[in-house]
């Protein structure tokens, strides 16, 4: 927003506002040209003017006008004063039939043509009639109190501000080059900020104090596949997705309370993902806050990496956790394997010559038995990396389960002496599944094995089958004491060992 003028959305009433360092510190040109921009949304006719006879604030004589059409220079000094208002009290209808012919001929020459009358609003300071702001009017008729309510309190505020200015003789000659100087330094400064602004490989907003976008620039359009105009006072919560919405809205609110900048990543609500990096800075005039300046910057790229880089963090996380479970299984599992065998080899070397046959075999027995159970755990561990690590393949084929099971729970009994199965089947429908055999076998041995482990002696285990069109349910139940219910969450963790696991 130009700091010397007025902010206006519409000529209903609301009291317009001149920027506080027009009220205090600025010259009588800065002021009257403010004042008469601030005016321009109530004219129908899109033009303004207003004017300051120079006698009646500082020695100098003659007048200034200030016009917002664009045929006329904007600030012009008159040799004579304007005598187009004579009543310092209230609002004026001007006409040309109630002018004499000077001052007629004269109001002319700045009025537009499709309009013939105008409302002139005074400028006064202690009751003395200094100028007016003039607004061409078609229909005068059409205008309301608050109308002229709003215009009486912007006429107020430029009164205050030429009280305050310091208007001296040699600032009043020097006025027509300097205001020149100005008016060319502020178009330069506003075409080097658009372009800046519009040539940004940012999108840069602007913002009001409340989050509404004000102003966008070309890379912003781009980002968001828009118009120039589509989001214009929208919330800035509107470019991001439903669940990023309240993370703007409570940054906004964040910048407005800490007054510093915040800066957010959010993803935008476009048809292709993009991840945005928000950065919020807050505008303060006169220690007052007034909006934000808001850029963002495309990130999408750098939201994929991160990702990923998580990912493989918590990949490696897993694979750290396994390898420590398997260091704990192995030390538990193959501790007691190891302890018999070298045992039972120590008890045959030392006493091998004093044992019968029959003795001899049982510890030899005893060594294989161990050995086998050895070589189960290594296959296990081999079978489930290979598994995980897709270097085994997986080959599945049909296996009719109301013959494989059986078959299996025989030769196991057979390899188990002492095991007690109690096989229940209970087959509505075919039990034949699609599943790799070797897995499977290896499933079930282990159920079995862990079941007859935990089991006090000589108590069945239960295997059970049920059939449906869809889905074949095996059961194994034990008379063991259980998982304990921390633990039944994790017992599909590699190597993982239940708190109450035995040796």
């Amino acid at each position: 927003m130009n700091l010397n003028t007025a902010r206006l959305t519409s000529p209903n009433g609301d009291s317009p506002e001149l920027h506080p360092r027009i009220l205090f510190g600025s010259t009588i040109s800065e002021i009257l040209l403010s004042t008469t921009q601030a005016s321009l949304p109530f004219s129908e006719c899109g033009v303004v003017f207003g004017y300051i006879n120079l006698e009646t604030v500082c020695t100098a004589t003659g007048a200034m006008i200030a016009t917002t059409a664009p045929d006329h220079d904007p600030l012009t000094t008159l040799p004579d004063p304007i005598q187009w208002l004579t009543q310092p009290n209230d609002v004026q209808l001007l006409t040309y039939d109630q002018m004499d012919s000077h001052q007629a001929a004269q109001l002319r020459s700045w009025m537009p043509q499709a309009c013939q009358q105008a409302w002139a609003v005074p400028i006064t300071i202690e009751n003395r009639l200094i100028g007016g702001i003039i607004i061409p009017v078609r229909e005068p008729d059409h205008w309301t109190d608050a109308q002229f309510n709003a215009l009486r309190h912007l006429t107020a505020q430029c009164a205050l501000g030429m009280s305050n200015s310091n208007c001296s003789q040699s600032t009043l000659d020097k006025l027509p080059s300097a205001d020149a100087a100005a008016h060319e330094e502020l178009v330069s400064s506003r075409n080097r900020f658009n372009l800046a602004l519009e040539n940004s490989i940012n999108a840069i907003l602007f913002l009001t104090e409340m989050g509404l976008i004000e102003q966008y620039n070309a890379a912003f359009a781009q980002i968001m596949g828009c118009g120039p105009a589509d989001f214009l006072d929208q919330p800035i919560w509107e470019i991001a997705r439903d669940e990023d919405m309240a993370e703007l809205h409570q940054a906004v609110r964040a910048v407005r309370e800490r007054g510093r900048q915040h800066r957010v990543t959010i993803q935008l609500n476009t048809q292709q993902p993009q991840s945005v990096e928000v950065a919020f800075t807050p505008i303060v005039e006169r220690d007052k806050h007034v909006g934000f300046v808001c850029t963002m910057q495309d990130v999408t790229e750098r939201v994929k990496v991160e990702a990923q880089l998580r990912s493989q963090l918590i990949h490696e996380q897993e694979v750290n956790h396994m390898r420590s479970q398997f260091v704990s299984m192995a030390s538990h599992q193959f501790r007691t394997p190891l302890a018999i065998i070298q045992a039972a080899a120590e008890s045959f070397v030392e006493y091998h010559d004093k044992m019968d046959h029959h003795k001899r075999v049982q510890r030899l027995e005893r060594i294989r038995e161990q050995v086998e159970r050895m070589t189960l755990l290594l296959d296990n561990v081999l079978t489930l990396s290979d598994l995980t690590s897709h270097r085994k393949l997986f080959n599945p084929t049909v296996i009719d389960l109301a013959k494989w099971l059986p078959n299996f729970l025989k030769s196991y009994t057979s390899q188990n002496p002492g095991s007690v199965i109690d096989y229940q089947p209970h087959l509505d429908d075919d039990a034949a599944i699609w599943a790799d055999e070797e897995v499977l076998r290896r499933i079930f041995l282990q159920l079995l094995t862990n079941a007859i482990k935990f089991s006090p002696p000589d108590d069945p285990i239960e295997v059970s089958m049920i059939s449906t069109p869809t889905k074949v349910v095996i059961t194994v139940t034990d008379k063991g004491v259980g998982i304990p219910n921390e633990d039944i969450e994790r017992v599909f963790e590699s190597f993982f060992r239940s708190t109450n696991a035995l040796p």
